[in-house]
């Protein structure tokens, strides 16, 4: 059974939900992931009188020196290549690989490139501006 606290925190998002992500979007490129990181952290939290000015408070410290920016962090740094194959098994099974990704869709078949070149999710990501959730289901 959740708490009551749960609750309250639940309601209090479905509400305000649209009203934190406009300002999370002061912060970050990723404002839903922004809100469900800072809403995780609060769900245990004793629900307060000011929640929103608590949540925004908690927005602007995770998006600015927290936990949130450390798995957010932005850089340009390519990916190291890869070093040549001896394994044939893997190199056909990779070749087999790039047969089935041809017959993707043009946006499958970008992000399943990417990431068999070595960039991470998260890196995807912040590039395309798609959510990392979005991109892994």
């Amino acid at each position: 059974m959740k708490s009551r606290h749960t609750l309250d925190w639940n309601e209090f998002l479905t509400r305000n939900y649209s009203k934190l992500l406009h300002v999370a979007k002061r912060w970050t490129e990723d404002p839903g992931d922004l809100v469900h990181h800072v809403y995780l952290r609060c769900i245990d939290k004793r629900y307060m009188e000011n929640p929103f000015g608590y949540f925004v408070k908690a927005m602007y410290f995770e998006a600015t020196r927290g936990k949130f920016k450390e798995l957010y962090k932005t850089n340009d740094n390519e990916p190291q290549e890869q070093a040549t194959e001896t394994d044939w098994s893997k190199a056909l099974q990779r070749e087999q690989l790039e047969l089935i990704l041809d017959r993707l869709s043009w946006f499958d078949r970008t992000l399943f490139g990417l990431y068999l070149s070595g960039w991470n999710m998260a890196e995807i990501s912040r590039r395309s501006g798609i959510g990392e959730s979005t991109l892994y289901r």
